[in-house]
């Protein structure tokens, strides 16, 4: 009969490097990969309810000079070669700034040529987004903690949720 104990001693005695598994025996995780996408869905719909009071929100701190009042920015999907080629605040300003931030920009530009002075399209995707970041959090440390507890993970992504409110 084949035991662990067994295969230690071998090892010790062969020097091997050998795995001490057994043969055609399977290594068992804490979850199957059906319950981790259930319990990571949870965490993101946690997120998402967390953050959908912001939906209802208005433009605040910088949107006004990288949205609102920004005119490159409301020329919509039109203005995306130029927002790759200019400042994060061109076009509400000519002052010579080194923040270079195309992706929020041209994002904010396919926001703006969508629903133009609304602020619900970005503060829907901002909360989707982050419950996606929470979702693919808890699925790879999950991943990388799969032979041991899921407290990790679980603990990780309910933690990034509430730093906001921890922090206040």
């Amino acid at each position: 009969m084949f035991t662990l104990h067994n295969a230690m001693k071998k090892q010790k005695n062969t020097g091997e490097t050998k795995s001490v598994t057994p043969p055609n025996t399977k290594v068992t995780t804490v979850a199957d990969k059906k319950t981790l996408r259930i319990i990571a869905l949870c965490c993101a719909m946690l997120s998402f309810l967390l953050y959908a009071n912001t939906l209802g929100h208005e433009y605040t701190v910088d949107d006004g000079t990288v949205i609102e009042n920004n005119k490159i920015t409301k020329k919509g999907i039109s203005a995306i070669p130029e927002i790759f080629s200019t400042s994060y605040r061109k076009g509400f300003w000519d002052r010579n700034e080194g923040l270079y931030r195309p992706l929020s920009v041209a994002m904010f530009a396919i926001e703006w040529e969508l629903a133009p002075k609304n602020p619900w399209p970005g503060h829907l995707m901002n909360v989707i987004l982050f419950a996606l970041t929470v979702y693919l959090l808890f699925m790879s440390l999950a991943s990388i903690f799969k032979e041991y507890s899921l407290f990790v993970p679980i603990f990780a992504a309910v933690l990034l949720q509430f730093i906001p409110y921890i922090l206040k």
